[in-house]
């Protein structure tokens, strides 16, 4: 029988026009789909209705909720048009509140193992259906990126090397992949093993790997014989040359040498951190090269892009003194255009003021601090942990008051030892704690407790902590897996602890 994963990647595969519906227990959810694309999802869910969406995010009030509610009930709309209507968004902001709850309801979808598939085919099955057009693939790779995965295992045999469909290339091209995500694509051209193309992607390995295992998943990649290694004897060593007339005295050679060593020498091009520190007065959307009706999604698309392309998260390695100072500056601003863009509020309280806004602006401590953070998750992606810990606990003391920064810190130090294979320290717990003591219904400071507890063994504690996190946010996804392993390991059932037991069979 297929899971839930297998079906519904074959639903996009085989451009599946037609409504799949998804059922498990009392939850009902129904993705829409024309020609293979999801273009809605419905569900059952209360925490998952757009309005319950809008107000975790601060968009919407309580008491204008209640009014929505009760004006659907009356007329039968949905909770877009309502809202609207009642002028507590604009069309636009709807837009892309409806396209962001598809996502995370579709990524939802990959939770309900064991649920029920029924498929109706047909485009009449979309007759009223709102068209957001939300990108599987995209969602799929955003999910897994997001993860905790332990390490890849070897997809390949070293002997052999990998190349991508024919089939497969005609989808890939119609996809917005990422600069690392397309050169990894250009490195599986059937030349080189699994091993040869990580060692030269040039980004991290490991989000690399997990690329890869998310191809091979999909089906998109096949093993073939590595060509075979030829070896070219240098002209040199099969004719000798003849050897050149020796000086006719000591000044000519000291000359010809001079001469030679001018040819030879390479040419040392600027820096190209010099080029970009001319653009840092830019406005926050041009230094990120975004129009400014961009999401943030494209923001960090691009923000990814330009840190990779100028090594500035590895800076201290990578450039000497003078070009630092400006390699830092340069990521502090990038990154500060990043935090901007990526806070829908922030975002339009931007766009309102672009005319009237200086560059020089100071930001605000709020601002100031989410940077830092901002920072401190990209280095913890590169694992340079000291600088990313040096981030937070700068983030710490701008916003003392701050329980995620905490938070924050404490997952740093749980990647940290992962990463090193080492024991989780106290200071992890003590962190948490302290996240507690300044917001004592902070769920993931909840949820990384049980994560420590169920690491020491400490089954029982471990739920305690996991069913904390789904008594303040209900539809909590990695709670909710983590109770159903602890549950059907219980009951002496093989189970897998997240939404990536697809990838793992394959």
């Amino acid at each position: 029988m297929a899971t839930v994963g297998e079906s519904l990647y074959s639903f996009h595969l085989n451009h599946f026009t037609g409504q799949v519906t998804l059922q498990k227990d009392q939850v009902i959810k129904t993705i829409y789909f024309k020609k293979g694309t999801p273009i809605y999802v419905e569900s059952t869910i209360r925490s998952e209705t757009l309005g319950q969406m809008l107000m975790e995010h601060g968009k919407l009030t309580e008491d204008q909720y209640r009014v929505v509610i009760d004006r659907m009930q009356e007329t039968g709309k949905r909770q877009g048009e309502i809202i609207v209507e009642l002028g507590y968004l604009s069309g636009y902001e709807v837009f892309q509140a409806l396209t962001t709850q598809a996502m995370r309801k579709l990524e939802n979808c990959f939770l309900l193992e064991g649920a029920n598939i029924r498929s109706e085919e047909g485009e009449n099955q979309l007759d009223g259906i709102p068209e957001l057009s939300i990108d599987f693939f995209r969602t799929v790779l955003d999910m897994i990126y997001s993860s905790s995965i332990p390490e890849v295992e070897e997809l390949f045999p070293k002997e052999r090397a990998v190349r991508v469909t024919v089939p497969a290339k005609e989808y890939l091209a119609q996809r917005s992949l990422k600069p690392g995500e397309a050169k990894v694509v250009r490195l599986l051209d059937g030349k080189r093993n699994v091993q040869g193309i990580l060692g030269n992607c040039g980004g991290d390995p490991d989000e690399a790997a997990l690329f890869i295992k998310t191809l091979k998943a999909f089906g998109f990649l096949e093993s073939v014989d590595l060509p075979p290694q030829r070896f070219t004897m240098p002209a040199s060593a099969v004719k000798k040359e003849e050897e050149a007339p020796p000086p006719a005295n000591e000044e000519t050679a000291r000359r010809v040498i001079s001469i030679q060593e001018e040819t030879t020498k390479p040419s040392q091009s600027a820096s190209p951190v010099y080029a970009w520190a001319l653009r840092m007065d830019r406005p926050y959307h041009e230094l990120l090269n975004l129009p400014v009706d961009s999401n943030k999604f494209q923001a960090k698309r691009n923000y990814d892009a330009i840190v990779r392309e100028l090594h500035l998260d590895a800076a201290v390695q990578k450039y000497k003194e003078k070009e630092l100072e400006i390699a830092e500056k340069l990521f502090d601003r990038l990154t500060l255009a990043l935090t901007i863009w990526s806070d829908d509020k922030r975002r339009q309280d931007y766009l309102k003021n672009l005319n009237a806004r200086k560059p020089s602006d100071v930001p605000s401590v709020e601002i100031q601090a989410e940077v830092c953070v901002q920072k401190a998750r990209l280095l913890i992606l590169r694992k340079h942990f000291d600088m990313a810990e040096a981030e937070l606990r700068k983030a710490m003391e701008l916003a003392p008051k701050e329980s995620a920064y905490h938070v924050e810190l404490a997952e740093c130090l749980i990647h940290r030892a992962t990463s090193e294979k080492k024991p989780m320290s106290d200071n992890i717990e003590q962190e948490l704690r302290a996240a507690l003591k300044l917001n004592s219904s902070d769920e993931r400071a909840f949820f990384q407790l049980g994560v420590l507890a169920k690491v020491s063994g400490d089954v029982e504690k471990a739920k305690g902590y996991f069913n904390k996190v789904i008594s303040l946010k209900p539809n909590h996804a990695q709670a909710l897996a983590e109770i159903r392993l602890i549950q059907r390991r219980e009951g002496g059932k093989k189970s897998d602890s997240t939404i990536l037991s697809f990838f793992k069979k394959k």
